[in-house]
């Protein structure tokens, strides 16, 4: 299938196991194209397909939950598995935060109002909503933080002090220590 009917099938199937698979399959197939580019020294581009597809989930998906699912980019390791041999690990890494930072530059609006709208100063519930809202919103700051922006970098360490949950302040020192900023080292001292 091609990347236009990966991208149709994760904002419209019916079925969510399939929704899921053609998210994974369109980001897998579009992070190891711009590995490729990487390893070729070709200059990177976000196809628009997958910025599309990724900002009709943030907008439309009502279930967060299953919005953090079909928006959260495979893993290394799954991309690894993914490559024809041999795999640069160096390749994919660089490719796949290439795509985090320009989804996150493209869809900076609606991330933004995905973390503001999912904030609660309510006490932690462990229920399934909460839990769902809390893997929307720990993920959303984590597309944010990889603009390096100081406030977004601001919000990450006041998450990691005055989370509302145990779940909340780890996300956010998860984000913390995989940023390059200042802040990062005080707040794993």
């Amino acid at each position: 299938r091609s990347e236009r009917e990966a991208a149709l099938l994760m904002t419209r199937d019916s079925d969510a196991v399939s929704r899921w698979d053609s998210a994974q399959d369109l980001a897998t197939r579009l992070i190891l194209r711009l590995a490729a580019d990487v390893r070729a020294g070709r200059p990177l581009r976000l196809d628009p397909v997958l910025r599309e597809a990724w900002g009709h989930v943030l907008r439309e998906e009502s279930d967060p939950g299953f919005a953090a699912l079909l928006l959260a980019l495979p893993e290394e390791n799954v991309l690894a598995a993914a490559m024809a041999p041999p795999v640069d690990l160096d390749a994919i890494v660089a490719a796949r935060e290439f795509v985090t930072r320009e989804l996150a530059a493209a869809l900076r609006a609606d991330w933004q109002a995905n973390y503001e709208r999912l904030s609660s100063n309510e006490p932690y519930r462990a229920d399934a909503r909460s839990i769902a809202c809390r893997r929307l919103r720990n993920l959303s700051l984590h597309y944010l933080a990889s603009l390096g922006e100081p406030g977004v970098i601001d919000l990450v360490v006041r998450q990691v002090a005055r989370g509302a949950s145990a779940t909340d302040r780890l996300a956010a020192l998860s984000i913390l220590a995989n940023t390059d900023c200042a802040e990062r080292r005080p707040a794993l001292l």
